[in-house]
């Protein structure tokens, strides 16, 4: 993705406003809250949610549009591939998106929770 592609966000924890990461937003479109399709599990890893794909809960985050600079930035931020991964994420009105996800396998121990914070 180049610089000036835009891409939509969902995000669901210290990226959302108010959160201790939200800058790294400042310069992305928000779009309004969102939340995703029934098909994921939020758990908490402490400090930050994290999500994994599968599962029956709608996460409700806020989404963005955002272009490949923000992206990479972030990418950095949440260290993926190897912490989180950003792939796909279906939202509850039917569009794709992209968010972080856990890899699968990692953190088998971290608890499900209904909502972050």
């Amino acid at each position: 993705m180049s610089p000036a592609e835009p891409s939509l966000l969902f995000v669901y924890g210290t990226l959302m406003r108010g959160q201790r990461n939200h800058a790294f937003l400042d310069a992305a479109q928000y779009l309004g809250r969102v939340r995703t399709a029934a098909s994921y599990t939020l758990v908490s890893l402490g400090p930050f949610p994290a999500l994994r794909e599968g599962g029956s809960a709608a996460v409700e985050g806020e989404l963005y549009e955002v272009d490949g600079a923000i992206l990479a930035d972030l990418d950095q931020l949440e260290g993926h591939p190897n912490f989180y991964r950003r792939d796909a994420v279906l939202l509850a009105d039917g569009r794709p998106s992209v968010t972080y996800f856990l890899p699968p396998g990692s953190h088998p121990g971290a608890e499900k929770i209904d909502h972050w914070p």
